[in-house]
């Protein structure tokens, strides 16, 4: 018999115990979605079985992405569908509207559906200003800064259409995608100067993605012979103790993240006069 501390929290009412033929099956239900390393600490007897459905519904879900193709053409990646989208990927065009709110004519000066160009999050990359949009395209992230500036056209005052302008400030590679695959994400964060993007899930885990940085040397494709001069790092921080997160703010040089007992203090970037 097993004894000792679950690796994470359960939901009682939703699990069970049957005793069959001198087999005793005990089903559990996770309170979070989250994968457990083991079922008890520190306790390794017996083996971890995945479920059969379970593996062939995750690899079916993945083959769009997946290639048997060596040395393919870079160029002509298959790897976004716009057919293939999930339901996660899908945002009602009649509920995804970005409005402009004129505070002086106490209206709506100008109105826009997002449709499938889901809004991501927010950041303020300038204090003086007021905060840049991040809105889906494909698969990426387009960082979008509103301009506070009022162009009237055909017309004036009341009566005249106003023009608004957004001024392309920025791009996440695939974090349109990256988000979208992120079931347990509470909160997306970005630096002011866009040199990182952070998705916190509800507990423990912190996803990074940091902006291409300049290699010392080029790296070359041994099949395509493309030189890559960039790379975009991707890091995951496991938060100690795995807690639920309730906030968290991204700094150029740190990443603050609450939870319900701490508050942790990450060095995300060296000081620019480092």
């Amino acid at each position: 018999m097993l004894s000792g501390k679950l690796f994470d929290s359960v939901k009682p009412d939703e699990s069970n115990w049957t005793l069959e033929s001198g087999k005793l099956e005990v089903s559990i239900t996770k309170s979070l979605p989250d994968a457990w390393k083991e079922l008890i600490p520190g306790n390794t007897v017996g083996e971890e079985i995945h479920d059969p459905e379970l593996v062939e519904q995750i690899h079916s879900q993945l083959a769009h992405m997946c290639s048997d193709k060596w040395g393919a053409d870079p160029h002509k990646s298959d790897v976004y569908d716009p057919q293939q989208l999930e339901e996660c990927d899908a945002y009602p065009a009649d509920t995804a509207l970005l409005m402009r709110i004129d505070r002086t004519l106490q209206k709506i000066t100008n109105q826009a559906s997002l449709g499938s160009h889901k809004w991501l999050f927010n950041v303020r990359t300038d204090p003086k200003s007021i905060p840049s949009m991040c809105i889906r395209h494909d698969v990426d992230g387009i960082i979008w800064q509103p301009d506070t500036s009022v162009n009237t056209i055909d017309g004036a005052g009341d009566t005249g259409t106003v023009g608004w302008n957004c001024k392309h400030i920025g791009t996440f590679s695939a974090l349109g995608y990256v988000q979208a695959s992120k079931e347990s994400r509470k909160f997306t964060v970005s630096a002011p100067d866009l040199s990182y993007v952070a998705i916190c899930d509800s507990v423990k885990h912190i996803h990074v993605y940091r902006q291409p940085s300049q290699l010392e040397n080029d790296l070359r494709n041994r099949k395509t012979g493309t030189k890559v001069s960039h790379i975009a790092r991707q890091q995951v921080i496991a938060l100690d103790p795995p807690l639920e997160v309730m906030g968290a703010y991204a700094g150029n040089e740190f990443l603050y993240v609450l939870t319900s007992k701490n508050l942790h203090l990450i060095r995300m970037n060296e000081p620019e006069n480092f």
